[in-house]
């Protein structure tokens, strides 16, 4: 699939400086599937000599006859590399070299453990390469890859034989909402917000959004039709990251439940008991699948007990919601059906965490940086007597305060509440307010407070400004 590129300028631009510095580099490219790796590295490699492979799960030597190929179109006039065979990594590698002692030559193996698993000692043979040959060349050599456990453990792990030899590294993540919005140019307002809610910041997800094809046909053609691009999304996740997806999914179907506590997570999901429950509930967080929430001013955030277990990740919880338990009516070809009757008339109630979720990441990507500030960390406060939804520390020590409603007018009322929640838990630290409305409905009486600097007040016209 074609995916738009839409975003990544500083990503590009710090590739495209370690490029243009013209000494050997090993960078390390890594990011869950879906988030764009390939399509970056495809963008830096534009118009420059390079050779890209995107390995297979197959033996090693056809990925050896496959990379060859990858570089025979690099280099279609050299005779020598058009006429050898590659017999092993070490060799192809050190040709390539030899190349690059005379010109700058990057080198990008995607789908790195793919490679390793035909091939267990392959990051040993790397190391001996970057030692031994790679290292007083030109070469920019990439190596990129999916799964977010191997790669942090047996690429950029201390027990790995490449341990102290990248030159640096590169963790992918989601797009800034000013990024995702661009995706949907065209679309009304609602509807652009709304589906930052359903698909997230993935730009794979997002490359699929037509201006042409309005929202509830864009979710009938993706996600409930047998043969969408969505429709067993999160079951391929699961399997391709996961020894045992069924048990995964099981956690996966409990949070999506309601249930946010390791001893509901637990009994709803079959797991032995709480410890196997946490187990699987770290993997799915390494995953970014899965996040673990503390009460924002809780002393030790990381030992509290009053902790809460979210899917973070907006698709896996629309599908969890929406898709999965409607699969026998999708498969019969009702999904136009499902979608007028059982995703339209609900999914303002799906937006409210979603929505939450949205104005933090407005706050730290966009709104932060346009004020020439920048967030320490962010979350939501609650305990038995009340809750807010976004705090904030800023980085001259200042806190941000905000409450969040996606379909519901807000009034003078939203504010005190608001100041009554802050006013014990922020003390005499500076603070600023902030009202986030998914309707921009905000009462006269809100919109006086607001000029006279007492709250911000951020509507649908101001997440989307100038896009």
């Amino acid at each position: 699939m074609m995916m738009r590129f839409i975003g990544r300028k500083s990503e590009l631009e710090a590739l495209t400086q370690r490029y243009n510095g013209n000494k050997a580099e090993l960078f390390v490219v890594y990011g869950r599937r879906r988030i764009g790796k390939s399509e970056l590295l495809l963008h830096l490699a534009k118009n420059r000599r390079s050779v890209y492979y995107e390995a297979s799960l197959q033996d090693e030597a056809l990925n050896l006859r496959d990379f060859q190929g990858s570089v025979v179109q690099a280099f279609p006039d050299d005779a020598v590399l058009s006429g050898v065979t590659f017999h092993d990594w070490h060799g192809a590698l050190t040709l390539l070299a030899e190349r690059a002692r005379r010109e700058r030559l990057i080198v990008i193996l995607d789908e790195f453990p793919y490679l390793c698993k035909g091939n267990s000692a392959l990051p040993s043979i790397i190391q001996r390469f970057w030692d031994t040959v790679g290292r007083r060349t030109k070469m920019f050599l990439i190596l990129c890859g999916s799964s977010v456990s191997f790669m942090e453990s047996e690429v950029l792990g201390e027990r790995s034989p490449l341990f102290g030899r990248r030159t640096g590294q590169l963790k992918l993540e989601g797009l800034s909402p000013s990024s995702t919005f661009k995706f949907s140019e065209g679309w009304p307002i609602k509807d652009r917000l709304a589906i930052y809610g359903i698909l997230g910041n993935i730009p794979a997800y997002l490359s699929l959004i037509e201006p042409e094809v309005k929202l509830p046909e864009l979710l009938i053609e993706t996600s409930f039709s047998p043969t969408g691009f969505l429709y067993n999304e999160v079951f391929f996740i699961l399997q391709q990251e996961l020894r045992e997806p069924a048990r995964y999914n099981s956690v996966l179907r409990a949070l999506a439940e309601g249930k946010t506590s390791i001893g509901e997570i637990a009994t709803i999901s079959g797991s032995e008991n709480s410890p196997t429950a946490i187990r699987y509930l770290t993997t799915l967080m390494e995953l970014g699948i899965v996040e673990r929430r503390a009460p924002f001013f809780s002393r030790a955030p990381e030992k509290s007990r009053n902790h809460r277990y979210r899917i973070s990740d907006h698709f896996v919880r629309f599908w969890y919601r929406f898709v999965l338990p409607n699969q026998t009516a999708i498969r019969s070809m009702s999904g136009r059906a499902v979608v007028k009757n059982a995703v339209i008339p609900f999914l303002d109630d799906f937006m409210g965490d979603a929505f939450e979720a949205l104005c933090r990441d407005l706050l730290i990507y966009d709104w932060a940086p346009e004020n020439e500030l920048y967030i320490k960390r962010i979350g939501r406060h609650w305990d038995k007597d009340f809750d807010v939804d976004v705090c904030a520390e800023l980085g001259d020590g200042s806190l941000l305060m905000g409450e969040c409603k996606w379909g519901e007018p807000m009034t003078y009322r939203h504010l005190e509440k608001l100041r009554l929640c802050s006013k014990p838990l922020t003390g005499d630290r500076k603070v600023r307010l902030a009202l986030f409305s998914g309707r921009g409905d905000f009462s006269k009486e809100l919109r006086e407070a607001g000029k006279r600097g007492e709250v911000l007040l951020i509507g649908p016209d101001e997440m989307i400004q100038n896009q």
